[in-house]
């Protein structure tokens, strides 16, 4: 008897995130869902990387702020998301005699874990509105004495543990633009003291305390199975987009199709 082996490749799609910064960000559609250490795993099994909790901002504000019909049910697909469940970003924040945030944390039994020895030798010189960098810019500190819970859309973009949280002012200020895109002002969610170091990581919602607002995670312990991320294919260099609807935001979808 001949056998016959059916195999299928299926089209993906691609979401691109194109940048004032000159930098295109690709992420794979439909976005993952799990517990934060089970994404750390699956999204590098499927030849992804993670995204910072930066790149989950980025395509969150691409999402609220599309104005291309074309692009809508994407657009509607990460706004859902955000009402319903939380973005993920792989990037930890540890707490201790200040506020140390890393971009793509190590995890070790299920959990993301910083070494307060080894992030203190890679601090650099550099500061920025309150934060202080690394040389690679993956690492970033404060101090405490920033505010958190409920805030107006403009010092959510000034909140320095924000400011670290997203790499930079610009991506304070996209969180600032998908604030007032809800109803309330924004909810910053973050210890602002320990009695002991304690590690956490960051996402993002649209209904917090039930009401329509935007909320900023800073605490999250990633157990829960209801995180979404979306995997990441990072192209870098000079955008040049054909036939690309293209509004007056800092960020906006081009849509594309590969099969893989």
């Amino acid at each position: 008897m001949v056998e016959s082996l059916l195999q299928v490749r299926e089209g993906r799609t691609e979401l691109d995130v194109i940048s004032d910064r000159q930098k295109t960000t690709t992420f794979i559609h439909p976005a993952y869902q799990g517990t934060y250490s089970e994404l750390n795993d699956r999204i590098p099994a499927d030849g992804l990387i993670r995204p910072s909790f930066r790149d989950s901002v980025d395509i969150v504000h691409a999402g609220f702020t599309n104005k291309n019909p074309d692009y809508a049910k994407y657009a509607d697909y990460i706004k859902k998301i955000m009402k319903d469940a939380w973005v993920r970003g792989f990037t930890g924040i540890h707490y201790s005699k200040g506020v140390f945030v890393l971009d793509f944390p190590d995890v070790v039994n299920n959990t993301a874990v910083m070494n307060e020895s080894d992030l203190e030798k890679k601090l650099g010189s550099r500061e920025e509105d309150g934060v202080v960098y690394s040389d690679d810019g993956l690492l970033r500190f404060i101090p405490y004495g920033f505010k958190t819970e409920e805030m107006k859309v403009k010092d959510l973009a000034r909140n320095r543990l924000v400011i670290a949280m997203a790499q930079d002012r610009e991506g304070a200020e996209k969180l600032a633009d998908i604030a007032d895109k809800h109803r309330k002002n924004p909810y910053l969610l973050a210890l602002t003291s320990v009695n002991e170091p304690v590690t956490r990581v960051s996402a993002l919602c649209s209904v917090w305390s039930l009401v329509n607002r935007l909320c900023v995670n800073g605490n999250v312990r990633g157990s829960g199975r209801d995180g979404h991320a979306f995997g990441v294919q990072r192209k870098t260099g000079e955008v040049q987009p054909k036939k690309v609807y293209k509004p007056n935001y800092f960020s906006f979808l081009c849509l594309s199709f590969s099969v893989s």
